[in-house]
């Protein structure tokens, strides 16, 4: 990648305890890129959280990639789900038939100025080497800029139509 598109990425352990380490991480790069610090950190927590308690990622051995461009965007590969397969683009909605669980991604949708969810395969941030490109799914979103609703970039790819 080039220019604005340009990203950085850590492969973090999928331990419950490592999250912190993400979230720290992901906001840094977030505040460089000029989003609230906030914001940051809530949506990092939020999703990598989600990869580590819902998905393949929290298994022995698993892992959660982080990437953030340079524009603000995150984007959060795990390494799939326990069972079935990753919703294609526009086939998953935050907190959807469940009273128990979802609602941070709610939130999630509600502070981000995009926010999508896709097989890892298909995000543009995917590269050869990335642990999730097998079956794994990229959840993504763009951060506000700060004071506003205005996006640091444009919607992610794949945004649910």
């Amino acid at each position: 990648m080039s220019g604005d598109d340009a990203a950085a990425f850590v492969v973090f352990p999928g331990e419950p305890f490592r999250v912190h380490d993400a979230r720290r991480w992901a906001a840094a790069r977030l505040a460089q890129a000029g989003a609230d610090q906030v914001i940051a950190e809530l949506l990092a927590s939020e999703l990598v959280t989600n990869a580590v308690l819902h998905t393949l990622s929290g298994e022995p051995g698993g892992t959660v990639t982080v990437a953030v461009t340079r524009a603000g965007a995150l984007h959060v590969h795990d390494l799939g789900p326990v069972t079935g397969s990753c919703a294609g683009p526009g086939g998953w909605v935050p907190g959807a038939d469940r009273e128990d669980f979802g609602k941070g991604l709610l939130l999630t949708a509600e502070l981000a100025a995009g926010l999508a969810h896709s097989p890892a395969a298909a995000c543009p941030l995917a590269w050869p080497g990335d642990p999730a490109t097998a079956g794994g799914c990229c959840t993504r979103c763009v951060l506000p800029a700060p004071g506003g609703t205005a996006p640091l970039e444009g919607p992610p790819p794949a945004a649910a139509a």
